[in-house]
């Protein structure tokens, strides 16, 4: 029943990708065989769909808020009025460690970064390539000055090499090393290696 459960939520995902019903067979593989083999996939598959969901909504959120703060900026344009007092006053409020956290979060929850990951998921877990390819279209239309948008570029001239994705990376991100063959940076952080090699395997992908 497990491996039942599972063979039609995979169905429901890879194939309809009905992420509600899909949703529903997994849970139920892992609810009557939680232990066995297919239990535990559909543990695995489920934190994707969880997780895959948790991102939708973050870049919502972090639209909606990026065109509250658009409309708040034109509402008081006209409105040069500035007090000094007041602003020392709030910012005494924040002590150094809740300044951190705030920018770290304001770091990892980009708009940007999250749709990118986004279509990352799209194209490797689910096997949405045209879904993907409209994520990453996407940021590279309204973030060009990302840093993922190089990256995004390069994928879409891989997947659309007829299309001009190649010409616009070569034109307007001239340094980017996903123009650059057999390339790995050297970086000792853990972070910049495990990237460094992510990009190389990408500058390989136009050979095999």
């Amino acid at each position: 029943s497990a491996e039942a459960y599972y063979q039609l939520g995979y169905i429901a995902l890879m194939e309809d990708f009905n992420i509600d019903l899909a949703n529903e067979y997994f849970e139920q593989s892992k609810k009557d065989r939680p232990s066995s083999y297919y239990g535990k996939e559909s543990t695995e598959i489920l934190k994707k769909i969880n997780r895959y969901e948790l991102l939708l909504d973050l870049y919502k959120d972090l639209q909606k808020n990026k065109d509250e703060e658009i409309s708040y900026k034109q509402d008081n344009s006209n409105a040069n009025i500035l007090d000094e007092d007041r602003l020392e006053s709030d910012s005494s409020l924040i002590n150094e460690n809740e300044q951190e956290n705030i920018n770290t979060e304001l770091i990892d929850s980009n708009p940007d970064s999250v749709l990118f990951i986004i279509g990352e998921m799209l194209l490797y877990d689910f096997d949405r390539l045209q879904l993907s390819l409209g994520k990453f279209k996407t940021l590279v239309n309204e973030y060009p000055s990302s840093k993922y948008t190089p990256q995004s570029l390069y994928v879409l001239s891989y997947y659309e090499s007829e299309l001009d994705w190649k010409n616009q990376l070569e034109t307007y991100y001239p340094g980017s090393s996903f123009l650059e063959k057999n390339l790995v940076r050297e970086d000792t952080s853990r972070f910049a290696i495990i990237a460094n090699k992510r990009d190389y395997a990408w500058s390989l992908v136009s050979n095999s």
